[in-house]
């Protein structure tokens, strides 16, 4: 049996490929999971309002003293960090990076590399990539988007409003004198 000396050297390269067709369930615990980009965004998103909500509901209980009230918006501040520690271990394991780089965004505007960087594509050293986005996820990810920008730019105008209104405040009474 002969063979073509110019044919295509055949190997089995299946293992390159191994596993690049699974994904992940995406789950809040454990931290061993990988989280993408855009869901980490609308999870956070998600975090804030519940914890906002829980802050505002402690506000409007008014547990008599003060004390109660600041050991349980302690209590909650602390479960806040926690849930959002591990959102950016899995974030950390998506970019593959050890968790404890997680531990940057400490430092202003690190968070914005996790949010924009994108993660390893197919499997790493902490499993398959993450089940891909819903469409609930991308809708919620452009309103929460759509409305953090309609609030920036808002603020700003009423920075200047109030800025306007008082210098014509100011101009109103030097000319009814």
């Amino acid at each position: 049996m002969e063979s073509d000396r110019y044919a295509p050297p055949r190997a089995a390269v299946g293992d390159v490929f191994q596993g690049s067709d699974t994904t992940q369930p995406v789950r809040v615990w454990p931290a061993s999971g990988r989280l993408g980009r855009l869901r980490l965004f609308v999870w956070n998103v998600g975090l804030y309002i519940v914890f906002f909500l829980a802050l505002v509901a402690i506000g409007l209980i008014g547990l008599g003293d003060g004390t109660a009230m600041i050991v349980l918006m302690g209590i909650v501040y602390v479960v806040y960090i926690v849930v959002f520690s591990v959102f950016m271990v899995q974030r950390s394991h998506d970019m593959d990076l050890s968790g404890w780089w997680a531990l940057l965004n400490i430092i202003p505007f690190v968070y914005l590399y996790w949010q924009f960087k994108a993660g390893t594509p197919g499997t790493n050293r902490w499993g398959p990539p993450p089940e891909p986005n819903t469409a609930t996820t991308k809708i919620v990810a452009w309103v929460a988007g759509i409305l953090a920008v309609i609030v920036f730019v808002g603020s700003i105008a009423i920075g200047g409003f109030a800025g306007y209104s008082a210098e014509r405040a100011r101009q109103q009474q030097g000319t009814s004198r």
